[in-house]
């Protein structure tokens, strides 16, 4: 009886060894890395990526906020002997490839863990059970807005870094004190 059933678990992980796994989606691609390392070079650099918010996630688990700015000033001052170009530089942390060290990030700068209920939300339904419970749709603007009256600013930027991983661009409307998520 004990070999039928080591034999049924062996035939079951073989059949699971052919199928292929969900890929993980890069937040960044190569050649847009490539595309912000030039445009970080020339004098003035583009503010538009210059100041984009990036989400980095360090090796103790703490959520980073961040810009392409720092993290060039990061590579320029420890990490260009480490690595070969800014550009594999960039692709490697957004994409959470190389985690960066705590101490790579200013002491008053907002940390945060990633918020549990937030992540076992994400976990279960995706983004879209992140947009149905925290967002609504601006039909005029086509853009989702987030609903942040009771949040703390940890559970903001953890929605922030679920909508970061999945290419939406966040928004920060001074004038009405609003966020706004934009599909990239």
């Amino acid at each position: 009886m004990r070999r039928v059933y080591f034999i049924l678990i062996f035939f079951i992980l073989l059949s699971n060894c052919g199928k292929k796994q969900k890929p993980i989606q890069e937040i960044i691609s190569p050649e847009e890395a490539s595309i912000i390392e030039k445009s970080l070079s020339r004098i003035p650099p583009s503010s538009t990526e210059s100041f984009t918010p990036i989400y980095v996630v360090d090796e103790d688990g703490y959520l980073h906020i961040t810009d392409y700015n720092y993290l060039k000033s990061l590579y320029d001052l420890e990490y260009s002997v480490k690595y070969k170009s800014f550009s594999f530089f960039i692709y490697n942390i957004v994409n959470h490839k190389i985690k960066l060290k705590i101490v790579d990030f200013n002491s008053k700068s907002s940390k945060c863990r990633i918020v549990q209920n937030i992540f076992k939300i994400y976990r279960i339904d995706n983004i879209e059970g992140l947009i149905d419970k925290y967002c609504f749709y601006d039909k005029k603007k086509n853009r989702l807005l987030l609903k942040k009256e009771n949040l703390s600013a940890c559970e903001i930027e953890t929605i922030s870094y679920y909508f970061f991983i999945n290419r939406y661009k966040k928004v920060l409307n001074d004038y009405s004190n609003r966020i706004y998520f934009i599909k990239r």
